[in-house]
This record gives C-alpha cells, structure tokens and sequence, in this order.
C-alpha cells in the first residue's frame, strides 16, 4: 500500500507500533480537549462559588481547600443544567451565560485541535464527537468522586444526569468547534445564505428578516434591562446595606443568566406569561409556589403603565425586519 495522507504509511503497511502511536496522537488530542473544556467548567463554578460568598460572606467560612474545589466542581456540574442534591431536596437550575461561556471554551479547545490535526472534514467532527462523549464521561466521575458534606447531609450532583447533559452538551460544543476550523463560521453562513437564495429567494429574504427581528428585540430587551438598572440607581431604591460586596455579586449572576432574563423580557413583551418563583422536589415532592406575571395579569393585579412600554420591542423590531425584506426584495409590488 502506498503512503497515506501524513506521509506514513496506511493501518495495513504500518508497523505496530507506529499504529499505536497514530491512535495513541488522536486519543491523546481528543482527551486534552476534553480536559481544556473540564478546566473551563471548573473555572465556571468558582466563578459561581466567588458569586455565592459574596452574597452570603459567613456562607463556608470553615471550608478547607479540598471542600472548595469540590465545591466548584458541584457547581460547574450545575452549570451545565445538572440536578443538585442536599439530602431530600433536589436543586436544578441553568444558567445559559455560563453554559455559553463553558461552550466558547470547549469549542475553542476543540477547534485548536483540529486545526492541529489537519485531517479531513469527517474526521475532525468525529474527534470532536467523541471529545464531547470524553468530557461528558468527565462530567459522570465528577459526579460520584465530589461531594460535600455537611451535618449529615450531602451536597451532590446527580451522576446520571451529569452523564446526559455532559455528553449533550460536550458533543454539541465538540462538533461546532471542529467544524469551525475547516469552514469559518462567516464562511459557513454566507454558504448557507447563498444556497438559500438559490433555491428560494421568498425563504432567503424570510430568514434574513427573522434573524434580523431575533437580533433587533436581544438589542432592545438588553437596552430595556439597563434602563431598569438606571432608574433603580437613580431613585435610591436599593437598600441602605447594598455595598460593593453585593455589586459585584449583582453584576456575576447577571452576566450568568443574562440570556436567560433577555428571553424573559422578549416573553413579557409579546404578552407570553411568565411564571416567577422557586420549586425543590423534597423526597419526591415538589414545593414552592410559582407566579405568572404577564402584561394582562401581574401576579392577579394590574401591570404598571411602563411595563406596557416593552410593546415597543416586537413594534420596532418587526417593523425593521419588514423594512429590510421590503427593501432586498426584487419586486417590491
């Protein structure tokens, strides 16, 4: 057989223990991958646990080093939208700041390696696949091996679930990361785009508009949650005890649920109810009440009259996605 794509020769004429070597490269890139994107989520939780300790400074004062890597590893799991267990009352939640912010590095990670490899487009989504399944297997010891203790009850992370979510999440990151680097994601875009347009200029100019409506109301609910924060800071509505220690705890979970509290607003301004609250499941049972606030119905009392300037959310931002498809359009009758 002739020499292959590397210059080596194929599986046939190679030697044993150069095929072992080949393998030994591929797993080895696909493991550190996996590792850079594990480190990634870790770093995540501690950014969680610095949020936490600022809100409550007396929270884990006797903690001792081991406690609080375990502590950042429970909270990393979580971030991938993992149940957490402390005794009989199970915890879920999903911050989709951090979740992106864990999805940027994996991908990043994944991507430097397959521009390392430099081996066909299949390949490189393969070794990105299974990259995630590697994290996603990371995510399951994890689970089992990290736990704290405290008074008898346990704070962990459902190993099942951190199996799920690790794989789903990590082949998703894995995949888009790789594929990256063999098509730049301008260059996939614009290809998309103009395959599109060939097929169906109506759908071209439908998509087009759509993306640019979703992009418009991100923009204008963004701007609507800042206008929020100005005026509570310019009313003095904030507690007299509100100090630095709970600016910085503010601006932490912002960031983290951030596209969360935007789909929020977009819900709010297109009159979707929203229900606001808490649920934990204790030894089987679900707990906690939850409130619909919407603009008909702010938790059975009347909306105040500013909310009902979110309307102006979906008014501008679908008349600027009409104007733009009116405007790319060929015939404008």
């Amino acid at each position: 057989m002739g020499p292959g794509r590397d210059g080596e020769d194929d599986g046939i004429a190679r030697s044993p223990a150069a095929y072992l070597k080949a393998v030994g490269d591929r797993s080895g890139g696909v493991l550190a991958a996996a590792g850079l994107a594990f480190l990634v989520m870790l770093l995540a939780g501690a950014v969680s646990l610095v949020a936490i300790k600022l809100s409550f400074p007396n929270l884990g004062s006797n903690l001792t080093p081991f406690s609080v890597v375990t502590a950042m590893a429970v909270l990393g799991l979580a971030s991938l939208g993992t149940p957490l267990s402390f005794g009989s009352v199970d915890v879920s939640v999903l911050p989709l700041g951090t979740l992106l912010g864990i999805g940027l590095g994996f991908a990043w990670a994944a991507n430097q390696q397959a521009r390392k490899r430099q081996g066909a487009f299949p390949g490189a989504l393969a070794e990105g696949a299974a990259a995630g399944l590697a994290f996603g297997l990371l995510c399951f010891a994890t689970a089992l091996l990290f736990r704290l203790c405290s008074e008898g009850e346990g704070l962990h992370a459902h190993a099942g679930e951190a199996l799920l979510y690790g794989c789903a999440w990590g082949v998703a990151f894995g995949v888009a990361g790789a594929a990256r680097a063999h098509l730049p994601l301008r260059a996939h875009i614009v290809g998309l785009g103009a395959s599109l347009e060939r097929r169906s200029r109506v759908a071209f100019e439908g998509v087009g508009a759509g993306s640019l409506m979703l992009a418009a109301s991100g923009a204008l609910a963004i701007a609507a949650l800042l206008v929020r924060a100005i005026a509570a800071l310019a009313v003095g509505s904030l507690p007299q005890s509100f100090g630095w220690r709970d600016a910085a705890a503010s601006l932490l979970f912002s960031l983290a649920f951030l596209p969360n509290v935007v789909v929020t607003i977009i819900a709010l301004s297109l009159g979707a109810g929203v229900e606001i609250g808490g649920r934990v499941t204790v030894g089987g049972r679900t707990l906690g009440n939850l409130a619909e606030y919407s603009l008909f119905d702010w938790n059975g009392q009347g909306a105040r009259w500013y909310l009902f300037l979110l309307l102006l959310i979906p008014i501008l931002s679908c008349g600027l996605g009409g104007y733009a498809a009116y405007r790319n359009a060929h015939d404008k009758n």
